[in-house]
Parts: C-alpha cells; sequence; structure tokens
C-alpha cells in the first residue's frame, strides 16, 4: 500500500510540476492552479517521506514549502508532527506561543504541543492544554483520556474522576471504556486498593485482550499476597504482550513460593 502511494504521490507531483520557461507562456490563472496544485502535492510527497520513514527528505521538503507557504497552519502541523517522530521536542515547544487550541486548522498541533508537555513533566502546562482542548472540541474523547494522565500527575484526582466518569457515560466511547477503568484503576492504585481492583477488573471485563489491564491486575493482587491469582494475571499479561520479556523473572518468582 506504502509503495502504491508513494508511486502516486511522484507521478502526480511530476505531472503537475511547472519548469520556469512554461510559467511564462501560460495565463496567470492558470500558472496559479499549477502553483497551488504542486505545492499541495509537494505537502503529500512529505507526508509519505515521514510515514516512510525516510525524515531527513521529509525535513528538506517542509522546509522548502515553508519558504513559499508562509505561517500555513497544515504545513506547521505537518513540520511539528514529523519533529516530534523525530524526538525533536525542542521544536514543538518552541511553537507553543503561535499555537492556538481555539482555532480548528491547529488543533492537531495543539495536541502535539500538550503530548509534549506531559512528556516532559510540564504537567501543569499539559493539563491546561488539555482544558482548553475539552472546553473548544467537547466531541474529541481522546482529549478526555490524555487529560485524565495530567491530572493525574497533577495531583488534581477530582477533575480526572469526574473526566472518566464523564467518558464512561458517553455511549460511543463503549469501545474505549476499558482504558478509562484502567486509569481508574491506576488513580486508586496506591490510596484505594479495593476501588482499583474494582476497576481494573472492570477493565479486563471490556477487554479481555487489553494486556497492560492484566499486568495491573497482577500487580494488585500481588500487593494483597495473592500470589496465585497474580501469577494467573502475569502469565495471561505475558501471552498477551510476549515481546516483553521482563515480567519472566517476576513470572518465575512467584512459581517458585506457589
Amino acid at each position: 500500500m506504502k509503495k502504491t502511494y508513494l508511486i502516486t504521490c511522484l507521478i502526480l507531483t511530476s505531472a503537475h510540476s511547472i519548469s520556469a520557461d512554461k510559467a511564462i507562456m501560460l495565463p496567470a490563472d492558470h500558472i496559479m492552479h499549477d502553483a497551488r496544485t504542486h505545492y499541495f502535492f509537494t505537502c503529500l510527497k512529505g507526508a509519505y517521506e515521514h510515514l516512510a520513514g525516510a525524515h531527513s527528505a521529509a525535513t528538506s521538503t517542509y522546509q522548502r514549502l515553508n519558504k513559499v507557504l508562509i505561517n500555513d497552519p497544515a504545513l506547521m502541523h505537518a513540520s511539528l508532527h514529523l519533529a516530534f517522530a523525530k524526538k525533536e521536542y525542542a521544536t514543538i515547544l518552541a511553537h507553543a506561543s503561535v499555537i492556538d487550541p481555539a482555532k480548528e486548522e491547529q488543533k492537531e498541533s495543539a495536541f502535539l504541543l500538550a503530548q509534549t508537555y506531559l512528556m516532559h513533566d510540564m504537567n501543569d502546562e499539559a493539563a491546561a492544554l488539555f482544558e482548553k482542548l475539552m472546553a473548544h472540541y467537547p466531541t474529541e474523547n481522546r482529549f478526555e483520556y490524555f487529560a485524565t494522565i495530567a491530572y493525574g500527575k497533577t495531583n488534581e484526582h477530582e477533575k480526572a474522576h469526574a473526566v472518566i466518569d464523564r467518558a464512561l457515560k458517553k455511549n460511543e466511547l463503549a469501545g474505549k471504556h476499558h482504558l478509562f477503568h484502567f486509569l481508574k484503576a491506576k488513580l486508586h492504585y496506591t490510596k484505594d486498593t479495593a476501588a482499583a481492583y474494582a476497576a481494573a477488573q472492570q477493565c479486563i471485563t471490556c477487554n479481555p485482550l487489553f494486556a497492560k489491564g492484566f499486568f495491573l491486575l497482577g500487580s494488585l493482587e500481588e500487593q494483597q499476597k495473592n500470589t496465585a491469582a497474580a501469577l494467573t494475571a502475569y502469565e495471561r499479561y505475558h501471552r498477551l504482550a510476549p515481546e516483553d520479556k521482563t515480567i519472566l523473572d517476576k513470572i518465575q518468582e512467584l512459581r517458585s513460593h506457589s
């Protein structure tokens, strides 16, 4: 699929490219139309280079476009998305003052910035930005998930639980309910073991294939000295996430005590 996409991008970009010599011979409206089309497919080319992992090529493509498409919000987001993939977080943070979450065309850039805040433990900034995103785009449920994480990190547990409870009442989020039960269990983990256990059980009931839910349940069972139950949960986690070899020592340890 990626190969077909690349070929299509290159063919279309080539077909719509225009040389300076030819431009002189064309009417102004034709030149403008052709230029816009060329920029569009050059953006598409940069996006594919990004998806294909050719980050240096994508950077070069976007830098060329930035010289002609000044302050274009779509191009800004594409550039920031690439910076995020390259882990050049300083580039994203440097754009904080020009990103307005109230503007629809900058919504995705604001989302990247908020995630960058979280990754750098700038939790107050992350929580404040996610609050704005939730206010401006109440149907965008992904913001509720990340806002809950931010509130947990700022110890604003009441706000976190309020967001979780609101999310769990939304029917359209039924397929994501396990994620919010998971976050609820983590919020309760150190303060209310019974509530954390109940939320973890709800999590794996909603999605029996959610590996992290079984790891969390195993941790809670182990915390309560329920060795057999902890072992069962950890073994289920390992079956669902076999790439995580770190759990094998824990499983072996519990087996030796069972």
